[in-house]
């Protein structure tokens, strides 16, 4: 099913699911100016009439474009479009892809992430605090004792690499890893659900434990370099 959006004429690609196709048409609307910042959206019955989707897609597209800032509902009210729609320049789509956008996978996800963690880790072993570090260590702890219980270690994983981005200094780095949050996450748990990750933990461990070592002993290039090849290796693992 293709979903045409009356009055724009965008057709979308058959590759995403429809509730990527609906938040791709509802932001390409909101965009048009069709829907000022602060206005009601219609409601979900009749964006469901308007689009021919189930109430179901549009209450998940929605959701997306709540998370993505692009609207705000009130309890009771509706969907309202953001005040700071407007101020979102960078946005990354749904999994989806477009006839002239292709459809964002790991490498993509992995070689913007890289960048950031090299250098938060830098900056964490120049000017993360005493209570900081102990933070990182901490969570390496909790990665590593989760995973000896047996565990995949995703959720610590996560906080070890946000703690570092804590340590750097720069607010935008935790800001921006906790944008990327849901990619992380999928990313990290796909790599440790087949049969090779017990093959890797090890690997896996000792990739954060070199981190967290140049971290602390506030050597900063060794930090970038662990970051720069646990991110390659991360990759090699997440693909098929």
């Amino acid at each position: 099913m293709t979903l045409r959006e009356p009055g724009i004429g965008t057709e979308l690609s058959k590759g995403s699911t429809l509730t990527d196709k609906l938040s791709k048409a509802l932001l390409d609307v909101i965009n048009a100016g069709e829907f000022q910042p602060g206005e009601k959206l219609p409601t979900g019955q009749e964006l469901a009439r308007r689009f021919g989707v189930s109430l179901t897609v549009v209450r998940e597209s929605i959701s997306t474009l709540k998370a993505d800032g692009i609207v705000e509902t009130r309890q009771g009210a509706g969907a309202f479009v953001s005040k700071s729609a407007h101020l979102r320049p960078f946005r990354i789509t749904p999994s989806g892809a477009s006839e002239d956008q292709p459809a964002i996978g790991p490498e993509q996800i992995f070689e913007l992430r890289t960048g950031v963690e090299m250098q938060a880790a830098a900056l964490a072993a120049e000017r993360g605090s005493d209570a900081q570090l102990a933070a990182i260590r901490d969570a390496y702890a909790a990665m590593q004792a989760d995973i000896e219980a047996g565990g995949d270690g995703v959720s610590a994983d996560i906080l070890f690499h946000r703690a570092i981005a804590e340590a750097a200094g720069n607010a935008l780095f935790g800001s921006f890893l906790d944008f990327l949050g849901g990619y992380i996450r999928e990313s990290i748990k796909g790599s440790r659900q087949d049969q090779a990750w017990a093959e890797h933990q090890d690997a896996v461990m000792q990739e954060h434990h070199a981190i967290m070592e140049a971290i602390c002993r506030r050597d900063g290039q060794a930090a970038r370099d662990a970051a720069h090849a646990h991110m390659a290796n991360c990759l090699q693992r997440c693909l098929p």
